[in-house]
């Protein structure tokens, strides 16, 4: 008889009162998906009489299959569900909702569980390593961060990639995002357009960072750069200088960053005292989060977000899995920081590709040799 065993994955999140934490995973195997999430410190009132919910959700399904809503006074929100050989048989990510239903904000301790007949098996990479293979990619992936030179539309910034790196976007080759008119300084709305707004030789740079474990993004943009006014009642906004940060934890969720230096343009060549930085700031931040968050329609239906984590989270497993050679069915379970090493805990349940003694990976002459992996 083959032996059994829980797979467990775990979250944490703060949930703003009234919000939800989204999980996105995949189960191994038909059984019982057990759901637990635990409220530190949760409030004795609630207007609505409810401490929370939680859901379990299908794949590209809005309807739950199993839901729970917890009373106040009490701190645990849990759930099963015995997902059978036709659930699994759905392509695509399981979703769990978690709700705080009160007036106060809750750290909320998830645990999503799964039976599974083939114990987790286990292998590594360098941290050091795989940050230089990143280094190579970010060469390869010909990143370019410009200006869009239709100057009939709104200010419109393109960040495009070469066609080899395209597939781990869905066939996206490029991200568009538009920035929309902001009340700047004194003078009131400024309708502006970008003017020499590109990316820096040299970037974007991408390395690996732990505690917590993600990946991070850094893109410089060349200095001096402007936002035109349009308007004669509006000034000119001076860029002196422009970063982008964007964090990806594992779970494929993207934080985006924006630090800026800017000042207006004032009046007959004086520079006026008003300071648009913050304003610059939050409008890219906020309209980067907008269009990561957008789903394109097909037939009527909305579809995940190509860069929301229902869409990368199966990219980078698979990217790992194909890095790692784990094996053609192989399932990552979860990733563990090791010292300097990054393990992948997986479930091989076809190994019929190749195991995960070693992997070779060549990007234009860049090879990594087999020491690069161990298997557990």
């Amino acid at each position: 008889m083959a032996d059994v065993s829980n797979h467990k994955i775990s979250d944490q999140k703060l949930i703003l009162q009234g919000g939800t934490r989204t999980i996105h995973f995949r189960p191994f195997q038909a059984g019982p998906i057990n759901i637990r999430s635990v409220a530190t410190k949760p409030p004795r009132h609630s207007e609505s009489g409810f401490l929370g919910k939680v859901s379990l959700l299908r794949p590209g399904s809005t309807t739950p299959v199993a839901s729970t809503r917890t009373k106040i006074g009490q701190s645990l929100l849990t759930i099963t569900y015995q997902a059978t050989a036709a659930d699994l048989a759905i392509a695509g990510q399981w979703t769990c909702q978690v709700i705080n239903s009160t007036e106060a904000d809750i750290a909320f301790q998830t645990d999503i569980t799964n039976v599974a007949s083939t114990p987790l098996q286990s292998a590594s990479f360098d941290i050091g390593l795989l940050n230089a293979l990143l280094s190579e990619i970010t060469t390869v992936a010909q990143f370019q961060v410009a200006e869009s030179l239709d100057v009939s539309t709104a200010s419109q910034i393109v960040v495009s990639w070469s066609d080899a790196v395209s597939s781990l976007f869905g066939g996206l080759s490029r991200f568009e995002f538009g920035l929309p008119d902001k009340s700047v300084g004194p003078l009131g709305l400024l309708s502006y357009r970008f003017e020499g707004f590109n990316s820096q030789p040299g970037f974007p740079t991408m390395q690996l960072l732990t505690g917590p474990l993600r990946l991070r993004v850094v893109l410089d943009f060349q200095p001096n750069a402007t936002l035109k006014a349009l308007s004669a009642t509006s000034q000119d906004v001076h860029v002196a200088s422009f970063r982008l940060t964007a964090d990806m934890d594992f779970n494929g969720n993207i934080t985006v960053t924006c630090d800026t230096k800017a000042t207006l343009g004032g009046v007959d060549g004086k520079l006026d005292t008003g300071d648009p930085s913050d304003d610059l700031k939050s409008g890219v931040e906020d309209a980067i989060r907008t269009k990561i968050l957008e789903s394109p329609q097909t037939g009527g239906d909305p579809q995940p977000a190509p860069l929301g984590p229902q869409s990368l989270k199966p990219r980078i497993d698979s990217f790992f899995v194909l890095l790692m050679r784990l094996g053609t069915g192989a399932a990552v379970d979860n990733y563990i920081v090791d010292g300097n090493n990054l393990i992948v805990n997986y479930l091989a349940r076809d190994t019929g590709g190749s195991s995960a003694s070693g992997a070779i990976v060549d990007v234009k002459g860049f090879e990594l040799s087999s020491s690069a992996v161990t298997a557990q």
